[in-house]
């Protein structure tokens, strides 16, 4: 039969006998290795290679590929040492420092390791004594080291940024690019990807007031802008408006406070959003809508906007 394996040999297993079926797994076959254990293991485990022992051919893996004399960085292996927990075959290397190091040679092959230690240790050293006077990264320009240290221990230097203002940061950070102004450039990339964005106005979002209108999954009050105090028990309620946050009152139910927050976006939010409903995008329409015939229990609310109506003619 084509799903009989009885006698059939599968690296170091002998299908023995049949035991059970499994769903996904299929047939569980009883096995025994050449070393004398017995495994159970799947049809098709066998078939595909998947499992060749009962675990001994792991256990006693042959040596691995030489690398000795081989140089990887500042790193030359000597000879191979043992596998670690992973499986991993480790050399020991000696360093041109005159160190020598234990580590799996995977490290080494890849690139993520190229010395005992003492390449970063000058590359530290270097960041901490190097002089960048007059050096530019980007719009900043180093002009005197300062008494002040990163958490590395790089030095922090006092910069001079085009637009005029000062910056401090360490060579490190420099060094790596990722600091390239005292933050005028992404104050102004920020303002040129606005000009292009037709749902802002007045620096407001539209999306984003219709946004706040829907619960977020870790709002424990069932409203945006409605929170509780824990250490008073009240409900505090306020609204972001044109970058400014505006504090409604505290209150001891819940739905009081719910109701001012509601109030105050019908007296801000949802005057902007009609004024400019024909920036806002389509999916950010259609939410505006819920929230008129939903949100606010007001059927028919559509027809009562004129801004609305106008657009849907």
């Amino acid at each position: 039969m084509k799903n009989d394996l009885t006698g059939q040999k599968f690296g170091l297993l002998t299908a023995m006998e049949p035991l059970r079926s499994e769903g996904r797994r299929g047939v569980i076959w009883r096995c025994v290795c050449d070393c004398g254990r017995e495994k159970e293991v799947p049809a098709m485990y066998l078939r595909n290679g998947h499992t060749q022992s009962c675990g001994c051919m792991r256990r006693t893996r042959g040596a691995p590929r030489d690398i000795s004399g081989q140089v990887f960085g500042r790193l030359t292996a000597r000879s191979f040492q043992y596998y670690n927990e992973k499986k991993q075959d480790c050399w020991s290397f000696s360093c041109t420092c005159g160190k020598e190091i234990v580590i799996p040679a995977a490290n080494v092959k890849w690139g993520n390791t190229r010395s005992c230690g003492c390449l970063l240790t000058e590359h530290m050293v270097a960041m901490r004594t190097e002089n960048i006077t007059g050096e530019r990264f980007g719009s900043l320009v180093a002009l005197s080291p300062t008494d002040r240290r990163d958490s590395c221990g790089s030095i922090v230097w006092k910069c001079q940024c085009d637009c005029g203002n000062t910056a401090f940061h360490s060579v490190s950070v420099l060094r790596h690019g990722h600091v390239r102004s005292c933050g005028c450039l992404y104050r102004s990339s920020r303002a040129d990807c606005s000009s292009y964005r037709r749902d802002i106005t007045d620096g407001t979002c539209l999306g984003s007031l219709i946004a706040a209108k829907n619960v977020r999954r870790n709002n424990s009050t069932g409203c945006t802008g409605v929170y509780q105090n824990a250490r008073t028990g009240m409900y505090t309620a306020y609204i972001n408006f044109r970058k400014k946050r505006y504090y409604l009152g505290s209150f001891e139910n819940k739905d009081d406070a719910v109701r001012e927050r509601r109030r105050a976006e019908q007296r801000l939010h949802d005057p902007m959003i009609e004024e400019r409903f024909s920036c806002v995008t389509e999916e950010g329409r259609e939410k505006f809508r819920e929230y008129l015939e939903q949100k606010m229990n007001l059927p028919g609310a559509i027809e009562k906007q004129p801004a609305i109506m106008e657009l849907q003619k």
